[in-house]
């Protein structure tokens, strides 16, 4: 939102790892009361198996550089290219999703994508918000639920690293086309080449001793092996 304008309007960041449906779930939301909507997509200037290639698997939060090219780049250069100097990013982050997210300020703040020069704010406006009363709120609006978390129960895109293996093994069950579009999208991270010009085959967790896979779930679930 433009603080010096006085007007909203809604952002659509386009990740290639997303899932199929969740663009469409964007428009219809907004379309539903007339909201306009900005949608970026860099899919053709940033193809997502060349990124891999350069930038290798995005294996934890601080490494996630799909989030730096994909999202946070296009929204600075779209606010710079139409002079919205101290903007407000009204986003829909609430405490109940992570403890990470729990530790973060609800209130309007300077955002971390300002500079020196030009000012971008933050807020969580529904940050205290309960699961519960998030989708009251969506049914006294008559808004769907987004078919992510009605499949799945997660937000976030359809190939993660941090995504757990119950979950892959269930995509792969359940949907195999998204399953083997995860699988060539992690083969082509793994082209990357090492700190000794090797390349490293990256898998959806780590088997063998100093597994991130435990012992109990293992042998309690000898099924995830199969997504290797």
């Amino acid at each position: 939102m433009n603080k010096s304008k006085e007007e909203a309007f809604a952002m659509y960041n386009q990740v290639p790892f997303a899932f199929p449906h969740a663009l469409e779930y964007i428009k219809y939301y907004t379309h539903k009361y007339n909201f306009p909507l900005i949608v970026t997509d860099l899919s053709n200037s940033k193809p997502a198996e060349q990124e891999l290639r350069i930038n290798g698997i995005m294996g934890t939060y601080y490494n996630r550089w799909c989030t730096r090219v994909y999202k946070v780049s296009p929204s600075k250069s779209f606010y710079k290219r139409y002079n919205l100097n101290g903007i407000e990013e009204v986003m829909g982050e609430t405490k109940y999703q992570s403890s990470r997210r729990a530790k973060k300020d609800p209130n309007k703040h300077l955002s971390k994508k300002s500079t020196n020069t030009f000012k971008i704010y933050k807020s969580l406006p529904i940050f205290d918000m309960k699961e519960e009363e998030m989708y009251n709120l969506m049914e006294k609006h008559e808004i769907k639920i987004n078919p992510t978390i009605k499949k799945f129960d997660i937000h976030g895109c359809m190939y993660c690293p941090m995504r757990n293996p119950k979950y892959y093994y269930n995509l792969k069950q359940e949907h195999p086309e998204m399953y083997k579009q995860c699988q060539q999208w992690r083969k082509e991270g793994s082209k990357r080449k090492g700190e000794k010009e090797r390349t490293k085959e990256y898998y959806w967790f780590s088997k063998g001793k100093g597994s991130n896979l435990s012992k109990k779930m293992r042998e309690t679930h000898p099924e995830y092996i199969e997504i290797m």
